[in-house]
């Protein structure tokens, strides 16, 4: 069994937009017309040229025509492509809150308290002092053809303690078997948020 390796360096590179993949620059005109807003996690799988190749979405608030539009505009964009630990470009997978409002509207105020949500949550019995809680880690991961964690690198700006829990925790975890538009089984490069928070219980 593969062991999963924490890596120290900056080596996965996640699949990256230089600015939202869904941003207010891409609101339908129909949309603004009639007032519609909608927020919703797009799960988007880009290949080694950064190419949108799958998009869907789920968790919709408001109105969920233009939530389904978003993965058409997403699809429109090229991201900078994931590497791998090699450095090779690979497919790149991500789970992205987007959103498109108009406060002051029914809709629009319906999704204002709406945000991202972390990927994993953790409860831990205690937390060391002067530690804030909840705390974010922010990993990329690799992921083999199997659906196995291979590699794990927590990000620069991230507790390291806790990137590492973390990382120790993600080998355990099956992620999805993903397919390429021709239904070959990949490997990808993700990334992943996970938040530890302290058991109320305790």
């Amino acid at each position: 069994m593969p062991v999963l390796a924490l890596i120290a360096a900056s080596a996965l590179v996640a699949a990256h937009w230089d600015k939202p993949v869904v941003g207010q620059d891409d609101y339908p005109q129909t949309a603004l017309l009639k007032e519609k807003s909608a927020a919703t996690v797009l799960e988007i799988l880009t290949d080694p040229e950064g190419k949108v190749v799958k998009c869907t979405h789920s968790g919709a608030v408001g109105d969920k025509d233009l939530a389904t539009e978003m993965c058409e505009i997403a699809k429109r964009k090229t991201a900078t492509p994931a590497r791998d630990a090699d450095g090779r470009s690979a497919y790149g997978y991500s789970r992205t809150f987007a959103s498109l409002s108009l406060p002051g509207t029914s809709q629009g105020d319906e999704i204002g308290g709406v945000g991202p949500t972390p990927d994993i949550d953790f409860s831990v019995a205690s937390i060391p002092a002067g530690v804030s809680t909840p705390v974010l880690v922010s990993l990329t991961i690799a992921v083999d053809k199997g659906g196995k964690a291979t590699k794990c690198e927590v990000s620069s700006n991230s507790n390291a303690a806790f990137g590492a829990a973390a990382c120790q925790q993600i080998e355990a975890i099956g992620f999805d078997k993903l397919t390429d538009a021709s239904g070959n089984a990949i490997s990808y490069v993700r990334p992943m948020t996970v938040r530890f928070s302290l058991d109320e219980k305790s």
